[in-house]
């Protein structure tokens, strides 16, 4: 009776993943505002190198209220900062961004600094 149970909860998260919609990816809208745009740009793309490094940071919850939701990567917390932008939340799309920025920065500085470690 179990392994029925286990199989039938396995098909159905296998289904939900499945036929799960891709939502698409916020994007800036045009004439948002200058500052925010640039922070927003400047975080995407450290960010982005460290995503190629492999160390994105994962946030177990928000940090300063700067975004929404738990276990969340440096690059939902952009998109997020993206729809603030959109909406004229700019102040807070900006802080969101620079402290994604921040926190790509940090990790670069981690992988960079654990090639040279010494292993015991």
């Amino acid at each position: 009776m179990k392994l029925k149970a286990l199989l039938a909860g396995l098909a159905l998260c296998v289904a939900t993943t499945v036929f799960a919609e891709d939502k698409p990816k916020p994007t800036l809208n045009e004439g948002v505002d200058a500052a925010a745009k640039t922070a927003i740009e400047a975080a995407q793309a450290v960010n982005k190198q460290a995503k190629e490094a492999n160390v994105e940071w994962v946030w177990a919850e928000p940090q300063r209220g700067l975004w929404e939701g738990t276990l969340m990567n440096n690059s939902d917390i952009i998109e997020q900062a993206i729809v603030k932008a959109n909406e004229g939340k700019n102040e807070e799309a900006i802080k969101a961004a620079e402290f994604v920025k921040m926190a790509a920065e940090a990790g670069l500085k981690q992988a960079e600094v654990a090639k040279t470690a010494v292993k015991k």
